[in-house]
């Protein structure tokens, strides 16, 4: 009697044992889906990038977690999987839902831009000068654009055509403008920019900012060094090479593969910032200096290309192309 009475007990435990598991368990089951987000709500991609949204389904235990890609204009960007492909200029509404309730959604703003770089080389240059920008500062012009007129280490820009005048100055500035002041041009030795500017007027030119490419720009923009220069012209030295993509076409010196256009700008005197060589040659300040009065740039006219040249004392004024 006593071995029913102890069986009757150990199966009664174990009922019981069996229940608390079961209501255990109900504190884990899978429940119904009750948002989605997406980790951005705006992106912006150049045309041929990718990026990729991450979606979350709430709660954490919902029964079904997938979801659902769409683009609102597939001609401007797609997506698969989360990774949103740019296709072409514009801007198109991405929105990931989810599978188990169609109500439960997320939406991402995609602005596609065309990029104002031309990649040759391995080098990714600006398609334009920097030119002076409406409102203030700097912007990058068309690949026409003859630009803007800087002395070597100077935020000053100086006007594209006659008269002589200051068309874009730093932030804050007050010191010197007058053309031949060499207060606002670097007198240092060594080093790339930017770089610290002696007796400036501008706080911004002494802590180090003597390169209007990341200055006016910002982002990774800046000048390019002299070896960057001497890599994109391959070590061209004329335009008469059959093997090398660079010609003198339109007054211009131009990548007939990339499409990359340097214009003939001229420059503008070191004595009384006079035009000299406009549509005949064209010179590009470097971020490298080649000695305490001289800058390395690049030089070309209708037959020769000098990519690390040092015809300019710092104080000419040449137009500036930005790389990143």
């Amino acid at each position: 009697m006593k071995k029913i009475y102890s069986l009757m007990l150990l199966c009664a435990a174990i009922v019981f044992a069996t229940g608390c598991s079961k209501d255990d368990d109900s504190t884990s089951t899978p429940v119904s889906v009750s948002g989605v987000t997406l980790d951005k709500t705006t992106l912006s991609i150049e045309v041929g990038g990718t990026s990729t949204l991450i979606a979350t389904v709430s709660p954490d235990n919902a029964a079904d977690k997938s979801v659902a890609w769409s683009s609102d204009k597939a001609d401007i960007a797609t997506v698969k999987d989360g990774v949103v492909t740019a296709v072409a200029a514009g801007t198109a509404t991405i929105t990931v839902t989810s599978v188990a309730d169609a109500t439960k959604k997320a939406t991402c703003t995609v602005t596609v831009e065309t990029p104002n770089y031309i990649e040759v080389n391995g080098i990714k240059v600006a398609v334009g000068n920097l030119v002076a920008k409406a409102g203030g500062g700097c912007e990058i012009g068309k690949s026409t654009d003859g630009g803007l007129f800087f002395q070597f280490g100077s935020l000053i820009g100086w006007s594209t055509e006659d008269p002589l005048t200051i068309a874009v100055r730093p932030n804050g500035f007050n010191g010197k403008e007058g053309w031949t002041d060499k207060g606002k041009i670097w007198q240092g030795t060594e080093g790339t920019v930017p770089f610290t500017v002696k007796d400036s007027g501008s706080d911004n030119e002494k802590v180090g900012i003597g390169d209007p490419c990341r200055y006016y720009l910002g982002d990774t923009w800046r000048l390019p060094t002299k070896d960057e220069y001497v890599k994109l012209f391959e070590n061209q030295t004329d335009f008469s090479s059959t093997s090398s993509p660079w010609k003198w076409e339109n007054s211009s010196a131009t990548n007939a593969t990339s499409g990359l256009t340097f214009p003939a700008s001229g420059f503008r005197n070191s004595i009384d910032g006079s035009l000299s060589y406009v549509g005949r040659a064209g010179y590009y300040w470097s971020a490298s200096p080649s000695s305490a009065s001289y800058g390395y740039n690049l030089g070309f006219d209708s037959s020769e290309v000098s990519p690390s040249g040092s015809f300019s004392g710092r104080a000419y004024g040449l137009p500036v192309r930005c790389v990143k």
